[in-house]
């Protein structure tokens, strides 16, 4: 624990001493965020505070960085000066003095740092010329390009966004998976704690063993699906912790209320009228009067079993009344030993993380399944299973999958891989469809199916039967007609199509590289 509060940060001392510890002072800069850097400095002499970021910090020549952090240093008397520091090259490349009034009390600090030059492996440095004894308090630190997608503050970085927007998508789910339950109900995502001025968001410990700082809040992601266009769906607890973890939930019908209220209230500040309720009124303030394009809201996480049932028909029945236009989410599969005591819901959601044989043979799988009054979200799904952390293989097995629910179009009418996003020096999770690190991004091969398909998207699906019998020499009616296949062996073979009675058989190779054909 002791390790962990000072992880990512480093204390040097040059012709003084220096103490430090991270602890909670008299009067903390904000209430949900009670804990501060303590640097009891003694003598004269250079003392840097160095943070190195996620695995250390990239610049680009001629790019800026704003710099905002906070101090409580009473009696401090010397210089300040803060700068993006080259670890590689051991050279500052960027840097500038600070000159503040007074730090009698906390007092916000802001920098401009523009690069001189590019650098992979770059942290951050706040250096105190010390000329005496002085307890100096630092607390939030955030350094953070101006070039992000879009131009928005506590945007997106613009490269990882742009991978993102390669695909297409149609619509962004947020706040995830498992973590909207956490590992406990104490621990599960508050939407409302991400929202506002980023110095105030308490942040959170994330099951997958790191904490999230909130930065991508419910504001930024709203704010990011109308960027690309796409449909916002919002996850909420369904007053039940993990199912496969703790299964904590609470029954009492004031906490059930409460819990339902909170689902109101991220529907109305995404949607709602600013004249009419609070928290579209927060909204508005927060710069955008008019509503985001939320369309879906899923009641929980992969959750089953007759509480959440219970908690399910309780809740939907109450919000599809108060809001006819969002599509309701049942987080079960959908078969029909599962749905029989929901009473009724718009969209079920099955997840799936298998090994290849899984995907090539469920090819069909959708052709199988009676049609209901609901239609499917496939909302996780991915080979993750013998194919160490992804190849061609699992990257051709999901393609097959893809193409069964594209057949069934009507019936399974989203999907979305998972994850899909990792730092590879921290891959908690074997196979993920983009990885990054503080200056590159790269779409392994399941990126580039899922690009493939969003490309190609068909405008009707149409009945195909395939047979590799030696064709009969016959005119062929004109026009054009997507096939999608795929093939495991390292072997081509002539497609024959039958349309309107006539025949043709087609080499494959001609098929190559063509788009619509």
């Amino acid at each position: 624990m002791e390790a962990k509060k000072m992880l990512g940060w480093r204390v040097e001392a040059e012709g003084c001493r220096v103490a430090h510890e991270v602890s909670e002072p008299e009067y903390p800069l904000h209430k949900n965020t009670p804990n501060a850097m303590k640097l009891e400095i003694d003598g004269a002499g250079k003392v840097t505070l160095a943070n190195s970021g996620y695995w250390g910090m990239a610049v680009k020549e001629g790019e800026k960085y704003d710099l905002r952090f906070y101090l409580n240093a009473p009696g401090y008397k010397g210089t300040l000066t803060v700068e993006i520091y080259d670890v590689e090259k051991g050279k500052t490349v960027g840097s500038e003095t600070l000159h503040p009034v007074s730090l009698e009390h906390w007092t916000e600090l802001t920098a401009t740092l523009q690069a001189a030059s590019d650098a992979r492996h770059c942290e951050l440095r706040i250096v105190f010329g010390a000329s005496g004894r002085s307890v100096v308090w630092v607390d939030y630190v955030s350094l953070f390009p101006q070039n992000t997608f879009k131009g928005r503050k506590n945007g997106l970085r613009k490269d990882v966004a742009e991978m993102l927007a390669g695909l297409q998508p149609q619509f962004m789910r947020w706040p995830g998976g498992c973590i909207v339950e956490g590992a406990t109900l104490d621990n599960r995502v508050r939407w409302k704690e991400t929202l506002g001025d980023p110095m105030t968001r308490r942040g959170e410990w994330s099951l997958w063993g790191y904490r999230s700082t909130y930065g991508f809040g419910y504001h930024e992601f709203l704010q990011f699906c109308e960027d690309l266009g796409m449909d916002g769906m919002f996850v909420a607890n369904a007053a039940l912790g993990c199912s496969f973890r703790n299964g904590d939930y609470t029954d009492d019908p004031a906490e059930l209320e409460r819990y339902l209220q909170d689902i109101r209230d991220a529907i109305d500040y995404a949607i709602g009228d600013p004249s009419e309720n609070e928290w579209a009124r927060r909204r508005a303030e927060a710069g955008h009067a008019e509503p985001f394009p939320l369309k879906y809201v899923e009641i929980g996480n992969e959750n089953f079993g007759p509480v959440y049932v219970r908690h399910f028909n309780y809740m939907y029945g109450k919000l599809k009344k108060e809001y006819p236009q969002i599509v309701f989410i049942n987080t079960m599969g959908g078969n029909d030993d599962e749905m029989k005591d929901v009473v009724k819901t718009d969209m079920v959601d099955p997840h799936w993380y298998v090994n290849p044989d899984f995907f090539f043979g469920a090819n069909d799988l959708f052709d199988k399944r009676q049609r209901k009054d609901f239609t499917v979200y496939v909302g996780e799904y991915a080979c993750n299973a013998e194919v160490g952390s992804g190849n061609m293989l699992a990257a051709l097995s999901e393609a097959a999958f893809m193409l069964g629910m594209e057949r069934n179009g009507d019936m399974v009418q989203m999907a979305s891989y998972a994850p899909l996003l990792v730092n590879v020096n921290q891959p908690n999770w074997a196979c993920n469809q983009i990885w990054l690190d503080s200056y590159r991004t790269m779409g392994r091969a399941s990126y580039y199916v899922q690009k493939m398909m969003a490309e190609n998207r068909p405008d009707y699906n149409v009945q195909v039967n395939l047979t590799q019998t030696e064709p009969e020499k016959k005119s062929f009616q004109e026009g054009t007609v997507g096939v999608g296949t795929w093939n495991t062996q390292a072997e081509f073979r002539n497609i024959r199509l039958t349309a309107g009675g006539s025949t043709r058989e087609v080499s494959i190779q001609d098929l190559q590289g063509r788009r619509g054909t």
